[in-house]
């Protein structure tokens, strides 16, 4: 009876601790997971606010020509219009390069939760081994 007792405990203490390790493993990797997942999403939002200022500088040279060719000075209105498209070109930049950060820090802050959720549930799986292997030493 006792040799069965400790196989018994030999096995759910296994049991419990490759649990335990596939656990932190998988919130390990969710992790690493979401830091490269972040970076992408940082660098395309860079790479769409760049291509947005290269629109806008052409739009606005555009106008430019536009003003020109029709026999209008670039003074008074005209010179505001071309100002004001530089500023909302610029604050939609900003908004870009802004919207790509708070979804990059979202998704590192999933990956965190993901590591966090693996830890607690390797140490609830070990927790729930020890238990187990108590219950059957009785």
């Amino acid at each position: 009876m006792a040799a069965t007792t400790t196989v018994l405990i030999a096995a759910a203490a296994t049991a419990a601790v490759v649990s335990a390790g596939a656990s932190i493993y998988g919130g390990i990797q969710a992790r690493k997971q979401a830091k490269k997942e972040a970076a992408l999403i940082n660098e395309d939002a860079q790479h769409q606010a760049n291509q947005h200022a290269k629109d806008v500088e052409k739009f606005r040279k555009r106008q430019k020509v536009a003003f020109l060719s029709s026999g209008v000075s670039l003074e008074g209105s005209p010179l505001l219009v071309l100002e004001e498209t530089r500023k909302e070109g610029e604050e939609e930049v900003a908004r870009i390069r802004r919207g790509g950060q708070i979804r990059s820090d979202i998704r590192q802050q999933q990956g965190r939760d993901a590591f966090v959720s693996g830890v607690l549930g390797g140490i609830s799986s070990l927790a729930g081994g020890v238990s187990k292997a108590g219950k059957v030493g009785l």
